[in-house]
């Protein structure tokens, strides 16, 4: 697996633009299964360990490349480290839903890549694809980011993180007796929602047609149905808009986030089958592959609304702007 990293600062130092250092690093932290092989591209380092207070502590396993790095720069005074960030190796793939030919009436469609998070404009892998990125399962709230339940008491660690439990807390949870059970296919649950006062059966409970998984796991509301036309971020995009975009709801939509956004199209053919392009999907190289799932949104006879979900692994790196097929079958449901 290989990475990128880049480190950052606002003026030249001794190494140049370009340098290019190739090491090994050995696993620091847990979050690490195996040694990486990094190509690092140095623009500038800092001099000394004294700046190290402006690397985040949860980047330590970083701090250890980026020395190393520094050590193979050799002579000369050196700029102090503003800011570096991790760039992965991603490409932008599409994804063709064909036969899809519903025996209820279509409603919408919401599609995310549970495998990653955007904050502040860059992608952060969730390689359990349970909803919180592994930099914080693993630095932040002591959980495994290879575990949607860390500690195996049935309720999952998105649960968990909403809720803000410590350890201790955990202990006093209500025994589940039907651990990643998912009556209503959301995304929670059943234990999550019995304690987050979400309904079992129900996909959307303040019925705002937002899935309450989907929700949880934007940071938005899913007991309140006014909060899927707000906009937290005031950029005009609504909520419901950014959860279809895969996009943040609390950071503005700037012009580079929106190049980030996943993009819908459909077309009805005859028999009342349905066929639908979402195109502009980031795939992360990320060892477990990339989850990508699909929330279809029907209504029967009646005008009651029912979730059809799946879900597509993505396991190998494709080539950018692929295309890949996906067959919409019933016994597929996740």
């Amino acid at each position: 697996m290989s990475s990128y990293f880049e480190i950052v600062t606002g003026h030249l130092g001794v190494c140049p633009p370009g340098y290019l250092c190739l090491i090994r690093l050995v696993p620091a932290l847990h979050f690490i299964k195996e040694p990486y092989v990094l190509h690092l591209r140095i623009l500038i380092f800092t001099h000394n360990a004294k700046h190290m207070n402006l690397v985040e502590k949860k980047n330590l396993a970083l701090w250890t490349v980026i020395s190393t790095a520094i050590a193979a720069c050799d002579g000369g005074k050196l700029a102090p480290l503003q800011r570096f960030s991790l760039i992965e190796n991603t490409k932008k793939i599409s994804v063709k839903v064909d036969t899809y030919c519903p025996t209820r009436q279509y409603k919408d469609l919401f599609v995310i890549n549970a495998s990653y998070q955007i904050s502040h404009g860059e992608l952060k892998a969730d390689s359990d694809a349970d909803g919180i990125v592994d930099i914080k399962e693993s630095s932040e709230l002591g959980l495994s980011p290879y575990s949607i339940d860390s500690n195996q008491d049935g309720y999952s660690d998105l649960f968990v993180s909403v809720m803000g439990l410590e350890p201790a807390a955990q202990s006093h949870l209500p025994q589940s007796l039907n651990t990643g059970l998912d009556s209503d296919f959301d995304g929670l649950w059943d234990a999550d929602e019995n304690l987050l006062g979400t309904k079992q059966l129900d996909f959307d409970t303040d019925g705002d047609e937002i899935p309450d998984g989907l929700e949880v796991r934007f940071g938005a509301d899913a007991l309140d149905a006014a909060d899927a036309l707000l906009s937290p971020a005031n950029d005009g995009i609504s909520n419901i808009d950014k959860i279809k975009m895969n996009l943040p709801l609390r950071e503005t939509a700037t012009e580079a986030m929106k190049q980030l956004a996943f993009q819908y199209k459909m077309a009805a053919h005859e028999g009342g089958c349905y066929q639908f392009l979402i195109s502009n999907i980031s795939v992360m190289n990320l060892q477990g592959g990339n989850v990508v799932r699909f929330y279809f949104i029907e209504q029967d006879a009646d005008g009651k609304e029912v979730l059809e979900s799946r879900s597509l692994l993505i396991n190998t790196q494709p080539k950018e702007d692929t295309v890949i097929p996906f067959t919409f079958e019933e016994e597929e449901k996740k």
